[in-house]
């Protein structure tokens, strides 16, 4: 498997896509029961674990809760290599 097939699109790329699919950001935000701060949480932290499948209904599928963990996966992956690294 190369390194391009294994590429995981990032929160942000994914976040957008699922409020694309949605209808747009209000449109998302009631289908999901989140305020407008949380979304701009979500954009800034990422999607909670425990909302992950809540997405996926939101969005229709456009964007499944497998490929959010696996975000949120790579970005705490990314974090603790910094950290080892000591950057």
């Amino acid at each position: 498997m190369t390194q391009e097939s294994r590429k995981v699109s990032t929160m942000t790329d994914l976040l957008s896509r699922a409020i694309e699919a949605a209808g747009g950001a209000a449109e998302f935000r009631r289908r999901v029961g989140i305020s407008r701060s949380t979304l701009a949480l979500w954009r800034r932290s990422g999607v909670p674990d425990t909302r992950c499948i809540a997405v996926e209904q939101a969005c229709g599928g456009a964007v499944s809760a497998e490929e959010l963990a696996a975000a949120r996966v790579t970005k705490l992956r990314s974090l603790l290599q910094a950290e080892c690294d000591g950057t």
